[in-house]
């Protein structure tokens, strides 16, 4: 039961021991559940089906920003300091169940901690880079 309810976590390692004047931790995970998402059981008598483009479970606009939001908490947090510029899979690792909403819920977080930054830019106006994100299978996440 414990997966099922649990969208993506983010760890973030560095072998660093100061920041400053302060000590810097060495591991950080951050543990989210997916933001705000569609209805994933609808009545059989509910006339308003249709509102829900996208279909039943999936993460809404409003769902995306509050990851986004929270990405952003998080790097306010660790940046300068534990975060680097860019994205080094030595130093993050992200996991999630294999349903969509979380997977786009890690990306959107994602999309906050690590804004891409000069060479990793790949389309001017698109304030996002691709980072690898591992899901569990479905036959062991329940």
């Amino acid at each position: 039961m414990f997966l099922s309810s649990l969208t993506f976590i983010f760890v973030l390692s560095r072998c660093t021991s100061s920041l400053n004047d302060g000590v810097l931790p060495v591991l950080v995970q951050q543990v989210c559940r997916h933001g705000d998402r569609s209805p994933a059981n609808f009545f059989p008598n509910n006339k308003h089906l249709d509102y829900w483009v996208q279909g039943p479970g999936y993460l809404t606009p409003k769902g995306e920003k509050q990851l986004y939001d929270n990405g952003l908490l998080f790097r306010s947090e660790w940046y300068p300091g534990l975060l680097s510029d860019i994205v080094l899979p030595s130093e993050a690792f992200v996991i999630c169940s294999h349903v969509g909403r979380t997977i786009m819920s890690a990306n959107s977080f994602m999309a906050a901690v690590y804004p891409p930054v000069d060479q990793f830019v790949f389309q001017q106006g698109l304030n996002w880079q691709a980072f690898p994100t591992h899901s569990i299978s479905p036959e062991v996440d329940y």
